[in-house]
């Protein structure tokens, strides 16, 4: 049969059943649903050269019948380019399927931020679930090292066949919860960690009986285990009377963090880095500082990899993860860093034995949360990218019910750009190095489109138009807006670098980083220049009011560099960048701006050295 005589339907046969082109699990179900549409329309025998922009318009109002936005958008475009393959190898449809209409794409709504209201909320839940992991951790310890495990089994009690008055009687036996720690954790590694199927199977060492059958308690493990079950019995007291309500999975989660005390933790680093969950679960336990940039206070920069949308490498082909890093408090008990250490610790317990070998074995690196259950059987469960969605659906339950409203943890990410908008919380010097380690930072652009941001960059115009005004207006307006006189605060100019040109140089507004002209050759470059050390020597870039902090404060290192070097080997490296810092500070109209800049870098030291010399040059 000639292709002028195919119809649409042989064409989606031909396609699903191709032994040339391997499709995925979505291509193919998006051509059964279009299949299903050609029966319901009884349209399976229009001839290709007949299908057009009208009959595929009919299957997208078909979708829309029975199908959410999200899956509406992603068939029809799906369809689409697999019948756009086909035509580009058969020619076979009048008019390219590239033209055929396909409804608009969905705007996610996790690119929206949290409201000031769930902000609240999240918050005061994420610290009273924190305060609780530490205090785990904190009785824990005790228990590890004071606690006296108990070694009681059922044949130690008063029972029908064995009523010996000095027996103690099962239904009052009491302990506290350090001591019953200490004797779960008398098991330790073989339960949990090495707890097989054949343990847990009726009979087993740690099955524990339905009946009260005291033969059966042949272990301190089970017998307290059942004596915690029986505590809700009316005749049988609180086993920890302190804690009466505690029940086996409570008490476990002290020494073997469950996925709730996982998820806040993992929650907490998101909101405060803007990562998203797949990044924050590749953080290494055991290598999660990064170095390379000292800083000595009380900051630090944590790390992670991101290989979602990581370039492609022309040489191997490759994507290669890109190492994200965020600086973090060192004494503040929230802080990621913090919360790191603390992941670490609550984690160690459960890093050793084979239901920890088998948690892990589709995993290539150490993953970082990693719970304990007891739902239908003693496991370990590890949250890694590399495991798909492991407990996400859980994960975003457990979020709606303790928090009233869903939470996708993607949506931290806008929430935390929004919050660095609005907060700048973080030190100047901690902001100019992040964004200086440009690779680390999150991709913001399309977070920023929407009214949270749009309602900010309203208020920034306005403020600067009211300067614009105000400086015409007492004669300090010199003919351009570059050297605009502003009233703003040294601190407030440095975080407008920051927010406004993040990933860009702080010396100077580049108009064309792709014709740089600081080099002995001339015309486009590939990528974007990043040598912002040259920015003062390339004619493509202009100097304001918001880049003279910086300016002033390279001019200063460049010039103690100056003093301790031998004149030659300056010249051969600072030279010309420092004439240039040099002349732009000779020549700038508002002396006032460089003293204070002077003295800004005087009481509180350099901001660029780490990043533009060390890096840069």
């Amino acid at each position: 049969m000639t292709q002028e005589y195919f119809t649409i339907n042989q064409l989606t046969e031909a396609v699903l059943d191709s032994s040339k082109v391997e499709l995925t699990s979505d291509e193919k179900s998006s051509l059964i649903v279009f299949r299903e549409f050609l029966i319901a329309s009884r349209t399976q025998d229009i001839l290709l050269s007949k299908f057009g922009e009208f009959n595929f318009l009919e299957f997208n109002h078909y979708l829309s019948l029975s199908k959410p936005s999200k899956r509406r958008y992603v068939i029809s475009t799906t369809v689409r380019r697999l019948f756009e393959k086909a035509n580009s190898i058969l020619n076979c449809f009048t008019r390219c399927p590239s033209s055929w209409p396909t409804p608009p794409k969905p705007k996610p709504s996790h690119f929206e931020p949290l409201s000031t209201e769930q902000l609240d909320t999240l918050r005061s839940f994420l610290k009273k679930q924190i305060d609780l992991a530490y205090q785990k951790e904190s009785i824990a310890s005790v228990a590890i090292k004071t606690g006296v495990p108990s070694t009681r089994t059922g044949l130690e009690f008063w029972r029908k066949d064995n009523q010996d008055n000095n027996l103690p009687r099962f239904k009052n036996w009491t302990s506290n919860l350090v001591d019953t720690l200490a004797t779960f954790y008398s098991a330790h590694p073989e339960y949990p960690n090495n707890v097989t199927r054949e343990m847990q199977k009726t009979g087993g060492k740690y099955y524990v009986p339905r009946d009260l059958t005291y033969t059966n308690l042949n272990n301190p493990i089970v017998t307290i285990m059942k004596r915690i079950v029986m505590q809700n019995v009316k005749s049988y007291t609180p086993f920890i009377p302190n804690e009466p309500s505690l029940n086996n999975k409570e008490i476990l989660s002290y020494l073997y963090p469950d996925f709730r005390e996982m998820i806040a933790i993992k929650t907490a680093i998101c909101l405060e880095t803007g990562w998203s969950p797949d990044i924050t679960d590749k953080i290494n336990p055991y290598d999660f500082t990064f170095d390379p940039i000292p800083i000595e206070s009380d900051w630090v920069f944590i790390k992670s990899t991101k290989a979602k949308g990581a370039a492609l490498n022309k040489n191997s082909r490759i994507r290669e993860q890109r190492e994200m890093i965020h600086p973090s408090s060192k004494k503040n008990r929230y802080s990621a860093y913090n919360l790191i250490k603390l992941l670490v610790k609550r984690t160690s317990r459960l890093r050793q034995g084979h239901l920890y070998s088998k948690a892990i074995s589709d995993i290539n690196a150490p993953p970082a949360f990693v719970s304990f259950t007891t739902n239908t059987k003693v496991q370990i469960v590890a949250s890694h990218p590399a495991r798909g969605e492991v407990n996400r659906q859980a994960a975003q339950k457990y979020l709606a019910n303790e928090l009233g409203f869903n939470l996708d943890l993607r949506q931290l990410r806008p929430t935390r750009l929004y919050l660095n908008e609005t907060e700048n919380n973080l030190p100047l010097l901690l902001q100019v190095i992040l964004f200086g380690h440009s690779t680390s930072a999150i991709t913001d652009g399309i977070y920023k489109d929407n009214a949270h941001f749009n309602q900010i960059r309203k208020d920034k115009l306005s403020c600067e138009l009211d300067s614009i005004a105000e400086s015409i207006s007492d004669g300090s307006f010199k003919g351009t807006l570059i050297p605009l006189r502003t009233h703003r605060s040294i601190q407030k100019k440095i975080l407008t670098i920051y927010s406004n040109q993040c990933g860009e140089s702080p010396l100077a507004i580049c108009n064309d980083p792709t014709r740089p002209d600081w080099k002995v050759t001339h015309g486009k470059i590939k990528t974007p220049c990043r040598q912002f050390n040259k920015c003062l020597l390339c004619s493509q870039s202009s100097v304001t009011s918001n880049n003279i902090p910086f300016i002033v404060d390279r001019y200063l290192y460049l010039d103690q560099i100056r003093r301790t070097s031998r004149d030659s080997h300056f010249e051969s490296i600072h030279g010309d960048e420092f004439k240039a810092a040099k002349e732009v500070i000779d020549c700038w109209p508002y002396k006032e701006e460089i003293e204070e800049a002077e003295l800004r870098s005087a009481s509180e030291g350099y901001l660029l050295p780490p990043i533009i010399s060390e890096n840069y040059t």
